[in-house]
């Protein structure tokens, strides 16, 4: 019976299609073959044998028994299993259980995935897993969103020629979006603005960041969903993508990637991804032990930034565009897919 299936997760055709990873991801491998979700094979073994591999992505924060007996019945039936290896640890983890199910993925899998070949460093027990890795590049944003008739800048009042540091995403403490603030506030520059957009990711953490930016006109807290259709219009407002990211969880970054498909620039703490592109001089880049190095680095990145005004980051965001275009695109990833045996 010829295998041409893979078994995915998140499950096609749910809330993948709001992660434009995962979305891309799917649309590579339906190239070539049908895909499923786990629970629709789940033991059923007529659908075992026509499965070639399983795709997991964030699946230790999901993991259980079932689940791992299944996962196991699929490779004693020759599927591969493959487990993108997406962070250190899940973001705002506060369940021991999923650290111990990154460590048994990471034994169990035939292949890890590493979106940033720096990942590797991270993987637990490296020394005896590393040999399992396989780099597949973080797939760009290019054309994914439409173009939108909506003008942020202009709906906030915000001057063609004022300098726009933003954060555009889901708001959750890990993203250290107080950092951004303080600095802001620190710096006080003329003629700045900083946009803050994205849904409410934890509950009172938006409470948290209003109350730190009462009274202060120069930054602008935009809270809701933001739908694919509106996504570009918030990245032209921007000049500058300020991500201060905790790097006790993070080591790779959608927003990164998103930001160079749109021709704008970042400035990111030195996660592992950032650590593959650091010689490329298209981004900001820093280190940071603690919380105080992360809002005086930020700082000194922003006021950087601000200083090159914004003909110079549209200069940075052409070369990261230039970047992700050639080593981001659907055949690099094919590429690093092939190596699973695909």
């Amino acid at each position: 019976m010829e295998r041409n299936c893979v078994a995915v997760f998140p499950t096609p055709g749910t809330s993948d299609r709001n992660n434009l990873f995962v979305s891309n991801m799917l649309d590579i491998l339906s190239e070539q073959y049908d895909l499923a979700g786990l629970e629709e094979v789940s033991n059923d073994i007529s659908k075992i044998k026509k499965m070639k591999a399983v795709f997991l992505n964030w699946m230790e924060s999901f993991l259980n028994d079932s689940a791992k007996r299944n996962l196991t019945l699929y490779k004693m039936m020759g599927v591969k299993i493959c487990w993108v290896f997406h962070n250190k640890m899940p973001h705002d983890c506060k369940k021991k259980s999923e650290i111990k199910n990154m460590e048994w993925l990471a034994y169990f899998c035939d292949y890890i995935i590493v979106l940033s070949k720096s990942s590797m460093e991270y993987l637990p027990h490296a020394r005896r897993n590393i040999k399992k890795c396989v780099y597949m590049p973080h797939i760009n944003y290019i054309d994914n969103y439409p173009i939108s008739k909506r003008d942020i800048r202009r709906e906030n009042e915000i001057k063609e020629d004022e300098f726009v540091f933003s954060f555009i995403g889901l708001l959750r403490p890990y993203k250290n979006i107080e950092v951004i603030i303080q600095a802001f506030k620190e710096l006080s520059l003329k003629n700045t603005k900083l946009l803050i957009a994205g849904n409410e990711g934890e509950k009172n953490y938006v409470s948290k960041l209003r109350m730190l930016t009462e009274g202060d006109k120069n930054i602008i807290i935009d809270v809701g969903f933001i739908s694919n259709g509106e996504m570009e219009a918030y990245l032209r407002a921007s000049d500058v993508l300020t991500l201060p990211y905790n790097k006790v969880s993070s080591m790779n970054s959608g927003a990164m990637i998103m930001a160079f498909s749109y021709k704008k620039t970042v400035i990111v703490p030195e996660i592992a991804m950032a650590k593959d592109m650091k010689g490329e001089q298209f981004f900001f880049c820093y280190d940071y032990d603690d919380g105080a190095e992360n809002i005086a680095h930020m700082k000194e990145k922003m006021l950087e930034a601000y200083q090159m005004e914004q003909q110079g980051m549209r200069n940075m965001g052409e070369r990261a565009y230039l970047y992700v275009k050639e080593n981001n695109g659907r055949d690099a990833v094919w590429e690093g897919l092939k190596k699973t045996g695909l």
